[in-house]
């Protein structure tokens, strides 16, 4: 589970924080910097994966050199840094978490405009440096879990430990084992409906690949685990009229396949299903698959859905997601991060989630004597009060919803 973001000179960012609860929403127009914050998620990601130079390499959005902040004159920063506060959970059984907070932090710079990281190192945080507990007013319960987790894994009376990283890994294989268990859930979910209609290759026992793919063998597989009722149950409160999923197993092929039971209709084939019906599905079987552990990241939740559907599976999606604040132990380290720029979704979060919306907006910055201007990303999280543009106010938040029905034909 995320639980804390710093970036500084990254895409849109410059002195950027921002405390991730276990269920955040990020709520903006397009060019507002909500993709960059998952662009730095992933880089953060595939480093720890795949090693630096191979996760430079590897860029899909422009070259390693477009990650650095662009200034209106055409130059950009030297350097940049990024850390990630998490916690992650040390069991082996999935029983019951074994919480431990952990630091990773990547630095950046530039050499004659080529990029290299000159800085990548995971530490095990001392319980008095983590300071989100206390923002988040989370309960003696929480915290002390939290502290048994720490002694647990480093051993009583130990400090905060600094590893360095390298292209062999961390100098604590097991720390490395879970740390890249954590990760490889950063990179969002950007589902494809036309390649969730296929057939899925066997054997498949994978959790759900970002673009949706494997969805029928994550389906089959849900259904040997006895998990896939809970999947049926949820998309039956999100899709009318959806009553049951039928996972199939060509043995001749070898391939996964499933059809969809309606009220009206009868069985429907995945050809057949709408883009909405599709996304919802894969979402669902993410959200309940046991594979799929700490943070589910969800690009643009609404898309290809009714707005009146987005907020019922949002509230699906959320349901049983921890509350540090609660006085027992923590069940779970599960996490969801979307984003949004739905009205409709804002509105039906608000106000019982208040806790989880944050505005994004892009603004003009001026650095320095030299007069340096550039767009960088805001977050504004809802708060009663603070320091004047840093946070979004109920008011503030009661304005634009008025304005949109205002707005609305």
């Amino acid at each position: 589970m995320i639980t804390r973001i710093e970036i500084d000179g990254f895409k849109s960012f410059l002195d950027f924080e921002l405390d991730v609860p276990p269920f955040l929403a990020l709520v903006g127009p397009n060019a507002s910097g909500k993709s960059n914050l998952l662009d730095a998620l992933s880089l953060v990601a595939a480093i720890v994966e795949d090693g630096p130079e191979r996760a430079l390499l590897r860029q899909t959005r422009g070259s390693a050199a477009d990650l650095f902040h662009r200034f209106a004159d055409g130059n950009s920063v030297g350097s940049m840094t990024m850390t990630v506060d998490m916690v992650i959970d040390f069991s082996e059984t999935g029983v019951a978490p074994v919480p431990v907070p952990v630091r990773c932090t990547v630095v950046l710079e530039q050499t004659r405009g080529t990029p290299m990281v000159t800085e990548f190192t995971v530490s095990v945080s001392d319980i008095d440096e983590v300071s989100w507990p206390k923002r988040w007013g989370a309960s003696d319960g929480a915290l002390r879990q939290l502290m048994q987790g720490r002694t647990a894994f480093v051993g009583e009376g130990a400090t905060g430990t600094r590893f360095p990283w390298s292209r062999r890994g961390s100098r604590n294989p097991l720390l490395e084992k879970y740390l890249l268990r954590e990760v490889r859930w950063w990179r969002p979910l950007v589902l494809e409906p036309e390649r969730m209609r296929r057939p899925a290759p066997g054997p498949d026992h994978l959790p759900l690949e970002a673009d949706g793919r494997n969805l029928a063998a994550v389906l089959d597989r849900l259904g040997e685990m006895d998990e896939l009722w809970r999947v049926e149950a949820d998309l039956a409160a999100v899709i009318p009229g959806a009553t049951e999923i039928k996972p199939l197993f060509d043995e001749r092929r070898q391939e996964y396949d499933f059809d969809v039971v309606f009220a009206s209709s009868g069985r429907v084939q995945p050809r057949l299903l709408s883009d909405g019906t599709l996304r919802a599905m894969g979402l669902l079987a993410a959200r309940h698959d046991p594979l799929q552990q700490g943070t589910l990241v969800i690009e643009e939740v609404e898309n290809g859905l009714h707005p009146s559907r987005v907020a019922e599976l949002v509230r699906r999606l959320t349901r049983g997601l921890p509350d540090f604040r609660e006085a027992g132990p923590l069940r779970s380290l599960k996490q969801v991060v979307l984003t949004t720029h739905s009205p409709a979704l804002v509105s039906a979060l608000w106000p019982e989630q208040a806790d989880g919306l944050v505005f994004t907006e892009s603004v003009t910055h001026v650095e320095g004597e030299r007069q340096r201007r550039s767009k960088i990303t805001k977050a504004l999280p809802v708060a009663e009060t603070g320091e004047p543009g840093t946070f979004t106010s109920p008011w503030d938040v009661e304005e634009f919803l008025s304005a949109v029905q205002w707005s609305e034909p």
